[in-house]
């Protein structure tokens, strides 16, 4: 039988970057591995490998950091339990529709600069805004199970996207952010909130969801509304030469 391979091409990430992305298999790696790991993506010709380090394991690090691989995000994924309540959205929540495609494209292009694809000097910026506003985009029609926007009559201000396999038992919040002049005045309480209609609605006990380590606000926020952490890890990026988006 042979091994596994060490990594796998993201077919996804690859389109969208326009140049081969690939993430190393599990979170641990010892010097050797990390040779196996380097020697697959110049064989298959990835540019830019991805891999998610366990944040318990100093060799692991010493062996990624030593073959030059980038640290650029702390991964923090929290949950909560879904507390009782109606099925209706909080005031001032709706579901989204195509007419708040242009406001939540603008928001998500400004409201995630937290993220590991902001942090890797080698992404250009406006490449990160694109992926965004992708991603918001692509979640309104029909990646995400349910969009919900933040609208106190003047318009899209806010959103969260949702997911749920029938399978596992939370339901994930994708992105969720504020536009920059609409903040501080509740919206992601109440995006949040609605959140936790939506896993209702689903029968789901749980809530979860990813974000930076370095994102203070986010944090604070999650844990306001009852969130904890659930496990932490340790983005890194290594570039291939040539390999530039």
């Amino acid at each position: 039988m042979s091994a596994a391979a060490p990594c796998r091409l993201l077919e996804w990430d690859t389109a969208f970057f326009g140049v081969p992305v690939a993430r190393v298999a599990g979170d641990r790696l010892s010097p050797g591995r990390a040779d196996e790991a380097l020697a697959w993506c110049e064989a298959h010709g990835v540019a830019r490998l991805e891999f998610l380090a366990a944040v318990d394991d100093p060799a692991t690090v010493a062996a990624v950091e030593s073959r030059g691989f980038q640290f650029v995000d702390i991964r923090m994924e929290l949950s909560s339990t879904v507390p009782a309540g109606g099925l209706e959205l909080p005031d001032m929540t709706r579901p989204s529709t195509e007419h708040d495609l242009p406001a939540l494209e603008d928001a998500a292009a400004r409201n995630h600069h937290d993220s590991r694809y902001y942090a890797d000097p080698a992404i250009p910026r406006e490449r990160a805004d694109a992926l965004f506003r992708t991603w918001i985009r692509n979640s309104c029609r029909g990646y995400a199970d349910a969009v919900v926007t933040a609208d106190a009559g003047d318009g899209a201000k806010g959103y969260v996207t949702l997911h749920h396999e029938p399978a596992e038992a939370p339901v994930r919040i994708g992105l969720l952010g504020v536009h920059g002049e609409a903040r501080g005045r509740g919206h992601g309480r109440r995006l949040i909130a609605a959140a936790a209609v939506e896993a209702r609605r689903r029968g789901a006990r749980r809530l979860a969801v990813v974000t930076q380590g370095r994102n203070v606000a986010a944090l604070r926020l999650y844990e306001h509304a009852g969130f904890r952490a659930d496990s932490v890890g340790l983005w890194y990026h290594r570039w291939f030469a040539g390999g530039r988006s």
